[in-house]
């Protein structure tokens, strides 16, 4: 990127850029959208549900549970684009360090969210809907899709959070002193977040899923501090 350039200059470059993201993301929701049905199918196989078990209180909750999941599917199928074109855009101005930790993170990070988006679809929505289904008994149709949207892509993003903390390294945002200091802190903004964004409002789940986060977050601070020390 040219900084000598004004700013308006750089707007239209990243608008240019993001046309054919754009146009994925759209093209993407429409194709997730016809074979929604199949694809929440899917999704109450691997779980055990059965549609009797699921209430449902409204006649529109069916169709926003599937936009739901194309509007989902399509974000996750237009990232690696997306990555890329921002790529393009900020490499000019990046420095040689920063390209090569770019460059590594856009196809590991990638392969992080799917690898978490696949143990999320397949081994821990299975356990937790057994859990909720002896808990609740029915559960209604948004609300289970909701949760099972929420378990599978979150822990697909959940595992972005070592790539935030080594590239936080790379840029040197926040010092390791400043995270040990204020690690109560985002202990706290952990469990709030969790607390407010899961569609489930079992305290149980909650408190699980925050443990979770957190135990990711720490064992990426301790591999970061590893990772330097050999270096």
């Amino acid at each position: 990127m040219d900084n000598k350039e004004p700013l308006s200059f750089h707007f239209r470059e990243l608008e240019k850029k993001m046309r054919g993201v754009l146009l994925l993301l759209i093209g993407s929701a429409i194709v997730f959208l016809i074979i929604s049905t199949e694809l929440m199918n899917a999704i109450l196989e691997i779980t055990g549900m059965e549609k009797e078990d699921m209430a449902v209180y409204s006649p529109t909750e069916m169709i926003i549970a599937r936009m739901k999941l194309s509007f989902i599917l399509a974000i996750a199928a237009t990232l690696p684009l997306l990555f890329v074109k921002l790529y393009q855009f900020t490499e000019p101005g990046l420095k040689k360090k920063e390209k090569k930790w770019i460059l590594f993170t856009i196809p590991t990070s990638l392969m992080a969210f799917f690898t978490g988006a696949v143990l999320g679809y397949a081994i821990v929505l299975p356990k937790i809907i057994d859990f909720l289904i002896e808990e609740e008994g029915k559960i209604a149709v948004s609300g289970f899709f909701d949760f099972a949207f929420f378990i599978i892509f979150g822990l697909g993003f959940a595992l972005q959070i070592p790539f935030i903390v080594f590239g936080n390294s790379i840029v040197n945002i926040w010092k390791k002193e400043e995270i040990e200091q204020k690690r109560n802190y985002i202990y706290v903004a952990i469990f709030g977040m969790t607390f407010l964004i899961s569609p489930e409002k079992s305290l149980i789940i909650q408190f699980l899923i925050g443990i979770l986060l957190i135990f990711i977050f720490r064992m990426s601070l301790k591999i970061d501090n590893f990772l330097k020390w050999r270096m």
